[in-house]
């Protein structure tokens, strides 16, 4: 099973049920803002979970759309959100050019192994993008993140204790996550997600006809400062054949 089969479940919606949703609001908003796109736009929210963005995609235009592989984060986001698929990013149930914005939030691209891997999906991804429309890619800024990573902490959760260790590895951000329960038991999870360097992003996205509008350096769009920034956010626009 791979780790994000094992761990997008019950367990990590108890660890990060208070996720800023102001935060989600400000990144939607600063996206649109810098965005032509009208209030019918058809939007794809890749990796979507319990629909955090999602929602205020969906005050945006209706045509917003959910995707996850999550049946649990999909059970949740039903509580907010409508228009969800479960289906793997891997394998889109989509047709090329369908799409005015397709988005990818909160680190959700850089699951799979390898860079070939990841680059092949971001250019599925731009596949399903309109030419002249957007695809955006909220990663993390690959220096600041791991300048400041903690290594290591212990936190109660309810009834549950919660172990994380931080660490980097080939180009990912690993953390690996046990959870000791009342009765004894205990889970161990694993979380993995790739950083990239600006350059080759740059390089890659225009290798997939992705031309760089803007970088966010966080959430709220405030500009890209590699040394500092938490985001390293990409705003791009597929060529026109």
């Amino acid at each position: 099973m791979k780790w994000y089969e094992q761990w997008f479940q019950e367990e990590y919606d108890k660890i990060y049920i208070n996720r800023n949703d102001k935060q989600a609001a400000d990144q939607v908003n600063a996206l649109f803002n810098c965005l032509s796109l009208t209030a019918d736009a058809q939007v794809l929210d890749v990796g979507c979970g319990k629909g955090r963005h999602l929602k205020f995609l969906q005050k945006k235009t209706p045509f917003a759309y959910g995707i996850d592989l999550s049946s649990y984060l999909l059970n949740q986001a039903q509580k907010s959100c409508g228009s969800l698929i479960r289906a793997n990013m891997n394998n889109l149930p989509f047709q090329d050019e369908s799409f005015d914005l397709l988005g990818s939030f909160f680190s959700s691209f850089g699951y799979l192994k390898g860079k070939k891997r990841n680059f092949q999906l971001l250019r599925k991804f731009s596949d399903l993008v309109k030419p002249g429309k957007f695809l955006f890619l909220d990663l993390m800024n690959k220096k600041s993140v791991l300048s400041g990573l903690p290594r290591k902490d212990e936190i109660k959760i309810d009834s549950m204790i919660v172990v994380q260790d931080r660490y980097s590895k080939d180009d990912f951000v690993i953390k690996d996550i046990t959870i000791k329960y009342q009765n004894g038991e205990s889970k161990d999870f694993q979380e993995r997600v790739m950083v990239f360097e600006k350059e080759e992003m740059e390089i890659v996205c225009q290798e997939n006809k992705l031309r760089l509008l803007h970088i966010f350096g966080d959430e709220q769009g405030a500009p890209y400062n590699p040394d500092v920034s938490p985001r390293m956010s990409l705003v791009l626009q597929k060529d026109y054949l």
